[in-house]
């Protein structure tokens, strides 16, 4: 941990948070135990297995079997499991805890947390974006959960900074935590005030890392509106500015009318994320393409993909008529995150968010678009400059 990332630990530190028992060891609280410990006072930690008192998450925390925690002293119970309602209602109906200490995830990690860390800027209440939890998450799918909270932000007349500095992601290499914000690679910052001056400012709110899923977004929200903050906020920096209008350059002209492509494979079917969008497979694409390209009018197709497999499918299929960025791409991902797969070349973390913001970018550039559902398929459409002439989103279900 760098000096600067231990300062932050301390501020935080000062603060005084909920006693709670964190219930659930594994896989989830992995993830999650840095911000945990960043907002709450663990006072106990409790599992359906009581194997797992040893463990390396908590080792230092007290173990508390299900009989013990109606006697405990605690002010919530953080469920931490995928299977976190079948917990609650176990907790309530055997061992008789209260339904109002218990906690889903989707309610302590939705919680705003109210800091002070110093003397300045007294009159400005700032309100902080980071994604502590989900160190995975693609740029497309912070964009999609920080548009989430811009749009409560605006209304309150709170000041939004983005901190992708003080917390590991994909888009940063270890050595960078604590020095580096990674928003700023890509990004303009969302206002004039940094990272470090919020940190010793009086009046501060935490911003929550919850997942934020698309049929959540339609229920919720009017398309509309989201362009309008999204434009208002999501700008790209002056450097990529310019790789996007050169790969522009290079790729479009002469094109004619352009169908964009977005097609997402790999980890994003292979691991049945539950509430993802189920992705249509390369051959279904490849005939809603041939069909719209058909039916819209258009003179060639630029696919942006992650997938190898799919760079090669389309190639086959429609020949010249199709063209994409030099992106590094995968082939058989297994089992595994995209986030957790390296390229082998210097600064792999800030390219691949490089090109993938580019390929996107270029999307919202198209005169149509068709692709599965995911984040960067609705960024795009609020991303572009005017409407697409056509819109075909392949809706199959979710996981």
């Amino acid at each position: 941990m760098t000096d600067q990332s231990r300062q932050y630990q301390n501020y935080i530190s000062r603060q005084e948070n909920y006693k709670v028992i964190v219930y659930g060891i594994g896989g989830t609280l992995k993830d999650a135990i840095g911000y945990i410990r960043l907002r709450f006072d663990i006072v106990g930690c409790s599992d359906s297995n009581p194997a797992k008192e040893d463990n390396d998450v908590i080792p230092d925390i007290p173990f508390y079997e299900k009989a013990e925690l109606s006697s405990a002293d605690y002010d919530y119970i953080l469920i931490v499991s995928a299977a976190d309602s079948e917990i609650k209602e176990d907790l309530i109906r055997h061992f008789h805890i209260p339904e109002e200490k218990l906690l889903l995830r989707n309610q302590w990690d939705r919680m705003v947390f109210h800091y002070s860390y110093g003397e300045k800027n007294p009159d400005k209440t700032f309100y902080v974006l980071s994604k502590p939890i989900r160190k995975r998450n693609g740029i497309y799918s912070i964009n999609f959960s920080f548009l989430d909270q811009l749009e409560r932000i605006e209304k309150a007349g709170y000041i939004p900074v983005i901190d992708m500095q003080n917390f590991e992601s994909q888009y940063l290499l270890p050595e960078q935590v604590g020095t580096v914000n990674a928003w700023n690679q890509f990004y303009e910052p969302l206002s004039s005030f940094t990272v470090d001056e919020v940190y010793r400012s009086r009046n501060v709110i935490a911003g929550f890392d919850s997942n934020y899923y698309v049929e959540d977004f339609e229920k919720k929200y009017n398309y509309q509106e989201c362009k309008t903050v999204y434009q208002k906020y999501f700008h790209l920096n002056s450097e990529m500015k310019a790789t996007v209008k050169a790969e522009y350059d290079r790729l479009f002209p002469g094109r004619g009318k352009v169908l964009g492509v977005l097609f997402r494979g790999t980890d994003m079917n292979a691991l049945h994320l539950p509430h993802h969008a189920i992705q249509p497979s390369i051959q279904e694409m490849i005939e809603i393409v041939r069909r719209r390209k058909a039916e819209w009018g258009c003179n060639s197709i630029y696919l942006t993909t992650e997938s190898e497999e799919a760079v090669q499918a389309f190639s086959q299929t429609f020949g010249d008529a199709v063209f994409y960025t030099d992106q590094a791409r995968f082939s058989d991902t297994g089992d595994k995150w995209l986030a957790n797969i390296h390229f082998e070349r210097e600064n792999d973390p800030y390219l691949r968010g490089k090109e993938y913001i580019t390929t996107i970018s270029l999307l919202s550039l198209c005169n149509c678009i068709a692709g599965g559902i995911c984040a960067a398929s609705l960024c795009a459409p609020l991303q572009k400059e005017g409407e697409y002439e056509h819109i075909e989103f392949v809706n199959k279900g979710y996981f």
